[in-house]
C-alpha cells in the first residue's frame, strides 16, 4: 500500500474511502505516510461515524429500515464485487502472459468462470454479512504491497555466520550486501592481530554467507592473503538431479580486500537470481 500512496490518485482514493467507511480504512494509517493532524482528524472523524450510525440506529426507524433493505447490503451485488475483487487480485499477484494471445486466453477463462459462478450467486441468502465478501479481498489487496517489500527483502538479505571457539558455526541476523561488506570490513582490519593458537585464529578470522546450501567462506590469514570457498548451484539442472550434481564448489586465494569485495557482490547477486527464479 505504501507505494499506491505516494501518488496522488492513490492518496484521493483513501481519503475518499476514509471518508465513506472510516471504521475500515482507519486501521491502515500510519506515522509513515500521514502527520499526526491527518490521523487524528480520521480518528476524530471515525468516532463521530460510529456514534452517528448507533444513535441512527436506535432512535431512527427509518434509517433501520433503510439499512435493512440497501442494495450492497444483501448477497448478489456483495457476492459480485467480492468475486471481482478476487479476480483483480489474481492480476496484481500474479505473472501475466506476455503475448496477446495468452491475455485473451485468461480473460476467455476468467469470463466462463464468471458466468457459470453467477446463477449461484442468486441463490445465495441475503444477509448483512454478505459484506465480507468484499471485506476479506479488499483486506488482502492492501497486505499485497507490505507482503512484497517484505519478500524483496527475503530475497536481498542472507543471513551470515561466525566461527566459535570450538570451530563451530555461530548463525546470525539477515543482511543487505551493504552490511555483509561492512562485516568483512571488519574482519580484514584486524587480519593483523596475534592470536595464541592456529585455532584461535582461524574462528577469529572465518567468517561467511549462506542461504540453503549455497555459501561464501572466507578466512582471512593476512590482508593481501584472504581463503575464499564458494558453494552456489548449477543452473538448468533437473531438480531430481540436484543433490548429486546441482551443487557447484569453488576455492581461491584472493590477493586483498577489493577481490574480496567483489566476490562478496557478485554472490548475493547470484543468489537473488536463483531465488526469482
Amino acid at each position: 500500500m505504501a507505494a499506491e500512496l505516494q501518488t496522488r490518485r492513490g492518496r484521493t482514493f483513501f481519503w475518499i474511502g476514509l471518508g465513506v467507511f472510516p471504521v475500515f480504512w482507519v486501521w491502515w494509517m500510519n506515522a509513515r505516510q500521514f502527520t499526526s493532524e491527518q490521523m487524528r482528524a480520521a480518528r476524530v472523524w471515525t468516532g463521530l461515524y460510529v456514534v452517528a450510525v448507533v444513535v441512527a440506529w436506535w432512535m431512527v426507524p427509518e434509517f433501520r429500515m433503510r439499512v435493512n433493505h440497501l442494495p450492497w447490503n444483501y448477497s448478489f451485488i456483495a457476492y459480485e464485487v467480492g468475486v471481482w475483487l478476487w479476480i483483480w487480485l489474481l492480476f496484481r499477484i500474479v505473472k501475466l502472459p506476455a503475448n496477446v494471445m495468452g491475455f485473451v486466453i485468461w480473460l476467455d477463462i476468467i469470463s466462463m468462470f464468471f458466468h457459470s459462478f453467477r446463477p449461484v450467486l442468486n441463490l445465495l441468502p441475503q444477509h448483512p454479512l454478505a459484506l465480507l465478501w468484499i471485506l476479506i479481498p479488499a483486506t488482502v489487496h492492501l497486505l499485497v504491497e507490505p507482503v512484497r517489500l517484505y519478500e524483496a527483502r527475503l530475497k536481498s538479505h542472507l543471513p551470515w555466520y561466525s566461527m566459535n571457539g570450538d570451530l563451530s558455526t555461530q548463525e546470525h541476523e539477515r543482511v543487505a550486501c551493504a552490511e555483509a561488506m561492512q562485516i568483512a570490513e571488519g574482519y580484514w582490519s584486524r587480519a593483523e592481530e596475534r592470536h595464541e593458537s592456529e585455532r584461535e585464529a582461524m574462528a577469529a578470522n572465518t567468517f561467511g554467507f549462506g542461504w540453503e546450501g549455497q555459501f561464501i567462506e572466507f578466512n582471512i590469514k593476512a590482508p593481501d592473503r584472504i581463503s575464499c570457498t564458494v558453494a552456489t548451484m548449477r543452473p538448468y539442472v533437473p531438480w531430481f538431479l540436484r543433490r548429486w550434481m546441482g551443487k557447484k564448489i569453488r576455492e581461491e586465494e584472493l590477493p586483498g580486500r577489493d577481490m574480496m569485495m567483489a566476490k562478496i557482490e557478485k554472490f548475493f547477486r547470484s543468489v537473488a537470481a536463483e531465488r526469482r527464479r
